[in-house]
């Protein structure tokens, strides 16, 4: 861990703790995330919380990381919060549960969190030590400059600050901003931009606003992202990289990086800008080294990567509709796992029909909007009402009935 912090009195030595959290297939992310860890912060090492049923030896990729596995945090009504989730979202739930555990099991004095599609470029510890002498909580906002109307619409759906980088002082204000957020995600922590819901993030919006000593971390080098691209201007002297002429690079988010060194989220209007080739060459050389590690983790990897939670105990594949059914109490089970049978009959009619009404992706709302307007239609609607009174009385579909 490590770090220190200088006094006008004494000399007091900070652990800074640095964590992400990932499902066994993100692990040689982590890897990359946790090598650069080391490069620029020797002292430093970097805890992942496992999001599977096991860990094995090779998980720890010879000693890069530190594995926590899930089942060792204090979780409420653990296989029901695990069940219920995609593990992108289970990923995004756990993070407050994850800090607290480093703040109350294991004494950190501050702890980071981080994406495992990020990786240093320079050591942060100075920079947050400086702003933890005014702040228990930093967030990293995703702009810095007034934006256009199309980002500015972007960013009002994704909410202010991105989830990806945050971290935390061990004190009292803090554990009650992670417990507060902990409350959000138990059952709230969906991916729904069309009801305003982003998984963890839009919840951070509040933060700000409602508790005390919540700070930004304003530079422009951190949490350097997709988001974030059009306000910087990249050069490169003496092998450093700087962001906007005199800021140094710290900490790179490759969110949405495609193998052709790409960024899929990018807007549509998106204009590359000045120094562009630089993140090019860093998309490449981080795309290398994810590259190694995968190679060296797959060829010794247990043989299967796959989602250790993402069957029932039968070994039957588990659906994000049978997740809704449990996340939205329709079936109450204290280990869902081990009751497909009271979860498989709640879906009406089928499984691949039920999708749409239970799933939370744009299309199935849409279409459900449309099968509203249609139910309200005077013709239809009446056509509607009949068939389900008189031919099929079972037919019951989430939101209609």
């Amino acid at each position: 861990h490590g770090g220190g912090l200088l006094s006008k009195h004494k000399v007091k030595i900070c652990v800074f703790s640095y964590i992400s959290i990932a499902t066994r297939s993100y692990l040689p992310s982590v890897a990359v995330l946790a090598n650069s860890l080391k490069q620029v912060e020797p002292g430093a090492s970097l805890t992942c919380y496992l999001v599977e049923k096991t860990v094995y030896e090779q998980d720890y990729f010879d000693g890069l990381l530190k594995i926590i596995l899930i089942s060792e945090i204090n979780l409420p009504d653990a296989q029901r919060f695990i069940f219920q989730y995609s593990p992108m979202e289970l990923c995004c739930a756990l993070k407050p549960y994850c800090l607290l555990d480093q703040l109350n099991r294991h004494q950190m004095d501050y702890v980071v969190y981080l994406d495992s599609d990020m990786r240093f470029y320079q050591s942060i510890e100075k920079i947050l030590s400086s702003c933890f002498r005014s702040a228990s909580i930093l967030l990293t906002p995703h702009l810095l400059i007034l934006p256009d109307v199309k980002c500015a619409t972007t960013i009002l759906s994704s909410g202010q600050y991105n989830a990806g980088f945050l971290a935390v002082k061990n004190n009292e204000n803090a554990k009650f901003m992670l417990n507060w957020w902990a409350s959000c995600l138990k059952r709230d922590c969906i991916c729904d931009p069309h009801d305003a819901k982003l998984c963890d993030q839009r919840w951070l919006d509040f933060i700000p606003v409602i508790f005390d000593q919540a700070g930004l971390f304003r530079h422009p080098g951190i949490n350097v992202g997709h988001w974030n691209f059009h306000e910087k201007k990249f050069t490169k002297r003496e092998d450093k990289i700087y962001v906007n002429h005199d800021d140094e690079l710290y900490l790179f988010h490759f969110s949405g990086l495609t193998e052709d060194k790409s960024f899929k989220y990018l807007l549509d209007n998106f204009a590359p800008p000045p120094g562009w080739d630089i993140v090019t060459e860093l998309a490449e050389k981080y795309l290398a080294e994810l590259t190694a590690m995968k190679k060296k983790y797959i060829g010794v990897a247990p043989t299967s990567l796959a989602y250790s939670f993402g069957e029932f105990d039968d070994g039957t594949l588990i659906t994000l509709a049978m997740r809704e059914i449990i996340r939205c109490g329709l079936v109450d089970s204290e280990n869902p796992f081990a009751n497909k049978i009271n979860i498989c009959q709640k879906l009406p009619v089928n499984d691949d029909f039920s999708i749409f009404f239970y799933s939370r992706s744009s299309d199935s709302r849409v279409f459900k909007n449309l099968l509203k307007r249609l139910n309200s239609h005077k013709v239809i609607g009446t056509l509607w009402k009949l068939w389900r009174k008189w031919v099929n009385p079972s037919l019951k579909i989430s939101g209609l009935d």
